[in-house]
């Protein structure tokens, strides 16, 4: 008897829904927060228009979703620095290490994090303020903790230097999109930690 050809096991619903949000945050990436479409998603995941309107009835909708899987990408590094056990400077600069690899790992969550921070006028911008002001806080506390331990200097202001620390991400993201050389960025990154900290690195530290 002839075997009968296999028909392709139907998503279920999680699973497309996943799989709409990751062509959205690629659309989203290439388009920009205003310009990407519910019809540019649909032929990124190769299904109907409809379809992905069923999981994002509005463009709020669609936009929300992008988004918190950007900041949790983001909020996954600031955690493993709240949790970390090692000394303040080396904690900050393994978080350094770890975000050029999230960049490298999830370039489009991180090309609309870039684009989302410059866009003031779009409705998300109160959004962006908020989650900077977690990482800035989340920063802070760090510090905090580096002041107790006397790893960090007293007379260091642990919010200016959370802001520092938390600004220059991006510029490391762009040295990365620009295919700056990687020793570069890594006495760029030294740099950050010796002025935002008020300390010398030291050789055995940065290995």
């Amino acid at each position: 008897m002839e075997q009968l050809t296999k028909m392709p096991r139907r998503m279920d619903r999680h699973a497309r829904r996943e799989q709409l949000i990751e062509c959205a945050v690629s659309v989203y990436a290439d388009q920009g927060i205003t310009g990407a479409t519910h019809t540019e998603v649909a032929e990124r995941a190769n299904v109907s228009i409809p379809t992905v309107f069923a999981y994002f009835p509005t463009k709020d909708e669609m936009s929300n979703a992008v988004l918190t899987a950007v900041e949790e990408v983001l909020w996954d590094i600031v955690d493993k620095v709240k949790q970390s056990k090692q000394q303040v400077p080396e904690t900050f600069l393994r978080n350094y290490q770890r975000f050029t690899q999230t960049v490298e790992s999830y370039p489009d969550h991180i090309r609309i994090w870039l684009v989302w921070g410059t866009a003031i006028n779009d409705p998300n911008w109160p959004r962006y303020l908020k989650l900077q002001d977690k990482m800035i806080s989340a920063h802070t506390k760090v510090l905090k903790k580096g002041q107790r331990q006397g790893s960090i200097a007293s007379n260091v202001d642990v919010g200016d230097a959370a802001r520092m620390l938390v600004a220059n991400s991006h510029m490391v993201a762009l040295m990365i999109f620009n295919g700056i050389d990687r020793r570069r960025m890594e006495r760029y990154i030294e740099h950050i930690l010796e002025s935002s900290l008020n300390l010398k690195l030291s050789r055995q530290t940065l290995v």
